[in-house]
């Protein structure tokens, strides 16, 4: 799908590169602030932020907040603008709080997850020699480790094949 005619984007925003040697832009001097500025107003603009935050940052006349089945659904726990704030503590939403299916089954899970479970009990049996599991073949009494084994197996079909062939198969010196 990569390339595709589905592939359609929007550009909200676009930053001024800088390097070091190059002119500073104004309002560039903290990059870090400007994208939590510009993450604070795609949060406003598609309404992914928490109810109160919604109220509080969107002028009156707009309907921040959608109720029913299509009520908003807060992609975004915090704040954008709090990010590295220390002083002040975030405002969290309550997930045990929403109605949507998909977010409870997730909320289950999680509960699921964190339950400790019962310990397993291990049976353990008497260790049996791998002699009385497996008496040793032929090879392992005689002690003829696998490559001497491959070897007389490639002898042998060598022998099989110039037996087969009969004595015309020599060559005659000329």
């Amino acid at each position: 799908m990569q390339n595709s005619v589905f592939d359609i984007f929007t550009t909200l925003a676009i930053l001024p590169y800088s390097s070091p040697n190059s002119q500073r832009h104004p309002g560039m001097d903290r990059p870090d602030l400007v994208l939590n500025f510009l993450e604070a107003w795609c949060c406003l603009l598609f309404r992914c932020l928490p109810p109160t935050l919604l109220r509080q940052y969107l002028p009156e006349h707009v309907d921040a907040v959608k109720e029913g089945k299509e009520a908003n659904q807060a992609l975004n726990v915090a704040n954008p603008l709090d990010n590295g704030e220390t002083e002040n503590p975030r405002e969290f939403v309550d997930l045990y709080e929403s109605e949507d299916p998909l977010v409870l089954e997730y909320l289950h899970e999680l509960e699921r997850k964190r339950r400790p479970e019962p310990p397993t009990v291990v049976i353990q049996q008497p260790a049996i020699p791998p002699e009385v599991l497996e008496p040793p073949g032929l090879a392992q009494r005689l002690g003829l480790t696998p490559a001497t084994l491959v070897l007389i197996g490639a002898v042998a079909v060598m022998g099989i094949v110039l037996v087969k062939r009969g004595p015309a198969s020599v060559g005659r010196p000329r």
